[in-house]
């Protein structure tokens, strides 16, 4: 046999090689999960399918960890995806205000006045009452009452407080809510704080500002002073339930929560899920308190540092028969398997959090498929092994932009990849082909084999020489 032609013969083998292993299709190896796709697809119709905890939480940042797969003939094929968030329904007027006339005004001699108004507008019922006006640092107590003829009066809200603390803090309320009624006329009465109302005051003032770290001195008179209305609003109902239909809440674990002396700091770690949170909710047994709240995702200079992504504040009062609670703060969008709140409790006693909620936003996958093909998720990944895709999703845009008909699909259950292999090579990007792989070791052997031939023969010519002589 000719070196020539087992060189050539090695060759062949390792293109062989090349063209079998790069038919096998799609690796599944470095993805440590699957899920089948429950669902026949439309081949006419835009397929989507919703994000569920378990896509999230395995799909790595920006989803590139997530893989949709084709199965035909026993071969697998990546197939184009989008991961958009949902398109909100269409919004309805929210909360809209409603025109008024004037009928009367009066200022009576104990110092309050009296507002009759009624309502020209939209024959949807006053949800809210907002009293425009420029002044800071007062109280007054409201009464509201409504009438069907202008001669008898009902109540309808009795002695609701609007009020201005920002000596103390920024904190303003000039808004009433208003029971449903369908009445059209209202009579407004404002009049001066009542001496239990200005103990409130001093109340609530000693406990916010305690709360706050600010020193107050209390005074023992009110000036007295004209106050200034520059209008009365009335308002419908907000619509809350499109911003529900647009987003989930569910209760994050609460994974560490510590108390950090030196900075006078409430730590507390949480499973964030990867979830695409915009929102969080705390819950606390606490109240009078006023606390600023940093929200931070790891990614600092050192290894096991965390950066800040957001702040806000959050307060609990109740103080007498006054009580509100705002414990909720907004940031934008971000995904993170990991958070870390913090609260500066300044000087006063460590806040601590009983349970957080956080909103995310609903996304989903889009994509295209024949009705014949099986439909598979490959998700899970190991460190940075594996590169985003770079496939062409100008057709499923396309699509999404002119409103092609959409049809659901539904993941399967979770299960293990039987094909996954835990280890990567460390520079696996260079050995993408396993097919390169063989051609490289038929190349060798082939040059090996050239030189056990060259080597023979060079022996069998010596050989040859010695029997001469």
């Amino acid at each position: 046999m000719k070196a020539s032609a087992l060189f050539f013969a090695a060759l062949a083998l390792g293109a062989t090689l090349t063209v079998a292993q790069d038919s096998v299709g799609f690796d599944t190896s470095p993805y440590q999960y699957q899920r089948e796709i429950t669902g026949t697809p439309v081949g006419d119709r835009l397929l989507r399918l919703s994000f569920d905890a378990d896509l999230y939480r395995h799909s790595g940042p920006d989803h590139r960890a997530l893989r949709l797969v084709k199965e035909v003939s026993g071969t697998l094929t990546e197939l184009p995806r989008l991961i958009v968030p949902v398109d909100p329904p269409a919004r309805p007027a929210g909360s809209t205000r409603i025109t008024h006339r004037i009928d009367s005004f009066e200022e009576n001699g104990d110092g309050s006045i009296e507002v009759i108004v009624e309502l020209t507008g939209t024959k949807t019922p006053a949800a809210r009452l907002e009293i425009a006006t420029p002044l800071r640092d007062f109280e007054k107590s409201v009464t509201v009452s409504v009438s069907s003829d202008g001669a008898t009066w009902t109540p309808l809200v009795n002695e609701a407080l609007v009020f201005d603390y920002e000596r103390f803090l920024d904190f303003r309320r000039t808004a009433i809510d208003l029971p449903a009624t369908p009445a059209r006329r209202f009579k407004v009465r404002l009049a001066g704080a009542t001496d239990q109302q200005r103990s409130l005051v001093r109340a609530l003032s000693r406990t916010v500002s305690d709360a706050a770290g600010v020193t107050v001195s209390e005074r023992g008179t009110v000036e007295t002073r004209q106050f200034r209305i520059d209008e009365l609003r009335f308002f419908t109902a907000a619509d809350v339930a499109v911003e529900k239909e647009n987003g989930k809440s569910e209760e994050l674990t609460i994974l560490e929560q510590t108390v950090d002396a030196d900075d006078n700091t409430t730590l507390i770690l949480l499973d964030g899920g990867s979830l695409p949170l915009h929102e969080l909710t705390f819950g606390t047994e606490e109240h009078n308190f006023r606390r600023e709240v940093l929200l931070q995702v790891p990614g600092g200079e050192a290894g096991d540092a965390y950066r800040t992504v957001g702040r806000g504040f959050v307060h609990s009062y109740d103080v007498g028969e006054f009580r509100e609670a705002r414990l909720s703060f907004s940031f934008s969008v971000r995904r993170s398997d990991r958070y870390r709140v913090v609260v500066q409790n300044g000087d006063n006693p460590p806040l601590r959090l009983t349970r957080v909620i956080g909103k995310s936003r609903l996304e989903e996958m889009l994509f295209l498929a024949s009705a014949d093909d099986r439909l598979f998720l490959f998700l899970g990944e190991i460190g940075d092994a594996i590169a985003a895709p770079r496939l062409d999703t100008a057709a499923i845009l396309a699509a999404k932009q002119n409103g092609v008909e959409r049809s659901e699909l539904k993941p399967g259950p979770l299960r293990e990849n039987p094909a996954y292999r835990k280890e990567v090579p460390a520079d696996r990007r260079l050995l993408e082909s396993k097919g390169l792989l063989w051609s490289i070791i038929a190349i060798v052997v082939a040059m090996m084999i050239w030189i056990l031939y060259l080597t023979l023969k060079r022996i069998d010519q010596i050989e040859g020489e010695a029997g001469e002589e």
